[in-house]
C-alpha cells in the first residue's frame, strides 16, 4: 500500500514534468511544422512533387471514402489529380494540435471545380471542410487518415 502511495505523487510529478519538458515541445513544434509545410505545399504552392518529400518512402494515406495511397508517388498523382479537376484551390488550416508523433488539422479547401462535381456546377466555388490525423517519425509523416466533407 504504501508503495502504491509513493506511485501516485511520483507519476503525477513526471506526467507534469512530460507536459513541459522543452525537448517534448521542440519535437511537437516541428513535426507541426511538417504537417503544416505539406498542406501548403500541395494547395497553395500547388506543387505535389516538393509536398510529398514531408512523408517516409513506404507511407501510407487512408481517406473517408475507404481509398489507400501507399508511397509517396501515389499520393503526389492524388494531389495532382485534384489539382487538375479544380481551380482556385486554396488551403487554410481551422487549427491544429500535436502531441509527440500525432498532429491532428482541422482544415478547410476552398475551389471551383473545372467540370460538374457531384452536385456542384462547373465554375462555381465550394468549400471541402475536413480534419487529417497524421503521425510522424524523426520528422517524416508516415501515416495518415483524412476525413472530409463537401459544403
Amino acid at each position: 500500500m504504501k508503495t502504491l502511495l509513493l506511485f501516485i505523487p511520483f507519476a503525477i510529478l513526471l506526467s507534469g514534468c512530460m507536459r513541459h519538458n522543452p525537448q517534448i515541445i521542440k519535437e511537437t513544434d516541428a513535426n507541426k511544422k511538417v504537417v503544416l509545410s505539406f498542406f501548403n505545399n500541395a494547395f497553395n504552392e500547388k506543387n505535389p512533387v516538393k509536398s510529398v518529400n514531408d512523408f517516409t518512402n513506404n507511407v501510407e494515406a487512408l481517406s473517408a471514402k475507404g481509398d489507400t495511397l501507399r508511397g509517396r508517388s501515389e499520393i503526389a498523382d492524388s494531389i495532382s489529380s485534384f489539382l487538375n479537376s479544380f481551380s482556385s484551390v486554396s488551403f487554410k488550416s481551422e487549427w491544429s494540435y500535436a502531441e509527440g508523433e500525432m498532429v491532428i488539422v482541422r482544415w478547410v479547401i476552398t475551389c471551383t471545380p473545372k467540370d460538374n462535381y457531384l452536385a456542384y456546377p462547373a465554375g462555381h466555388q465550394f468549400r471541402i471542410r475536413g480534419a487529417s490525423f497524421l503521425k510522424l517519425f524523426e520528422r517524416k509523416i508516415y501515416s495518415s487518415v483524412t476525413y472530409w466533407n463537401f459544403k
